[in-house]
């Protein structure tokens, strides 16, 4: 089983669809403007780090189903040096 098959598993058995679903991912600042658009319909919590390079994104989603969490997990992934928490 890979290790996305792993994490549906853990969301299907965890929740029951539909639920709130917090996503919380940390980026280098120079990548805000492709997350921002990205996520542009989305409502981001944003912080930036006391350094200024990184910019922590918290997206709080009502979601319909363990695949629909993994979507938004897909859509991020193309955000270089992403870290989802």
């Amino acid at each position: 089983m890979s290790q996305f098959e792993q994490f549906k598993d853990l969301l299907s058995r965890e929740h029951s669809w539909p639920d709130q679903y917090t996503f919380k991912f940390i980026i280098k600042k120079t990548e805000f403007e492709l997350a921002r658009s990205l996520f542009a319909e989305e409502e981001l919590s944003i912080r930036e780090s006391e350094s200024g390079k990184y910019v922590s994104l918290t997206l709080v989603k009502v979601m319909q189903s363990s695949e629909a969490v993994m979507a938004v997990y897909k859509k991020a992934s193309v955000i270089p040096g992403l870290i989802a928490l």
